[in-house]
């Protein structure tokens, strides 16, 4: 298969491996799966963040489970739906998925403006707090003080965008 990359130019050759089961720690297993396997290393993850890493998990396999993020331990814990119960200290935040990919809808206020409601992606491997896509119709505005910096690698390799601070 050839997958245009995240800068929307480059394509990327894959191949897709079917009938593929997965066995997450010792009680999550996701049988007969389809893997898409790309045919050259192009993220570099290990460079990166210095831990060797695989691969990706995607949204249909996260989709199927209810995900507790725990961020002051670092760890994301998948629990099977039907057996979930929500602590006191849990807040749910209820997901939309659109083609594979988990959504969260909320809303948004920045530097003072009014209320915006926005449709976010979630994306745990971002290293970014927030990232906000803009456009002339938008009525989200730049900060003042940007920076063009690179912002996320991914297929087709660096993104690069305006890096700033809102309240």
């Amino acid at each position: 298969y050839d997958i245009v990359g995240s800068d929307l130019s480059t394509s990327i050759q894959a191949l897709l491996a079917v009938g593929i089961d997965l066995k997450v720690g010792s009680k999550l297993t996701a049988r007969n799966r389809s893997v898409l396997v790309l045919s050259e290393n192009q993220f570099n993850f290990e460079e990166l963040t210095g831990v060797p890493i695989a691969g990706i998990i995607g949204g249909d396999f996260l989709m199927r489970f209810v995900v507790e993020i725990d961020y002051n331990r670092r760890v994301l814990r998948l629990h099977e739906p039907s057996g979930f119960e929500p602590g006191r200290r849990h807040e749910i935040l209820p997901a939309q998925f659109e083609r594979n990919r988990a959504f969260l809808e909320t809303k948004i206020v920045l530097g003072g403006q009014n209320s915006m409601d926005r449709l976010l992606l979630i994306d745990t491997g971002a290293s970014l707090g927030l990232l906000l896509l803009n456009s002339e119709d938008e009525v989200i505005q730049l900060p003042e003080q940007t920076v063009l910096a690179p912002i996320a690698n991914g297929l087709g390799g660096r993104l690069m965008g305006a890096v700033g601070r809102a309240r």
